[in-house]
């Protein structure tokens, strides 16, 4: 599992140029390392600066599990249930 404590607050024009491409490189990580990837970031103003949040869990295969919409604050939890490898020695 890969755990991402983001705090991407940024100018409004980046925000929104990093704003589907935040997801994305969350759902690439998932599927590059095969592993869950869960993030977390903060979401709203702050001063001349802004987040949309990216708080959302991504499967091994890059399907979005658990989102928070964009622009809100807050929880998300899945229960992952681990199955035995069947390759193992």
């Amino acid at each position: 599992m890969l755990c991402f404590p983001l705090n991407n607050v940024l100018p409004p024009a980046t925000a929104e140029r990093w704003r589907e491409r935040s997801i994305g490189n969350l759902v690439a990580r998932a599927r590059e390392t095969r592993s869950w990837v869960v993030s977390s970031d903060v979401a709203g103003a702050c001063g001349t600066r802004m987040s949309l949040g990216c708080t959302v869990i991504v499967s091994p295969d890059g399907e979005i599990r658990a989102r928070v919409p964009e622009g809100t604050t807050g929880k998300i939890a899945l229960e992952l249930v681990t199955q035995p490898n069947a390759g193992a020695r």
